[in-house]
Formats: structure tokens, sequence, C-alpha cells
């Protein structure tokens, strides 16, 4: 299943906190691909590696 989530004290807690970092890693996705798309192969080759040194 991936990498575990931390556990919340109840089930309501731990299904907006669920819900709430899948909304977060959607929109990351959604701004990389946008980049990705602005920026073409090379740039955003370029902006991975500056990103892993930085």
């Amino acid at each position: 299943m991936g990498k575990r989530e931390p556990r919340a004290k109840n089930a309501k807690a731990q299904e907006t906190f669920l819900t709430r970092s899948r909304e977060k890693r959607e929109e990351k996705t959604r701004e990389a691909k946008e980049i990705r798309v602005k920026l073409g192969q090379w740039g955003f080759l370029q902006l991975s590696i500056f990103r892993n040194l930085a």
C-alpha cells in the first residue's frame, strides 16, 4: 500500500487527515505537470536536478 500514514486518535480525524494529504499530493502533481508542460522536458530535467540539490 505504499508508505504508512500516521494514525489519528479517531476515525473521523484520520479520514480528514487522509483526505487533506491526498488533496495536497494531487495539487503537487498537478503543479508539477503544469511546470513540465511550460518548460518542456529539458527545462524540467534541469529543474528536478536543481530541486534535488537544494
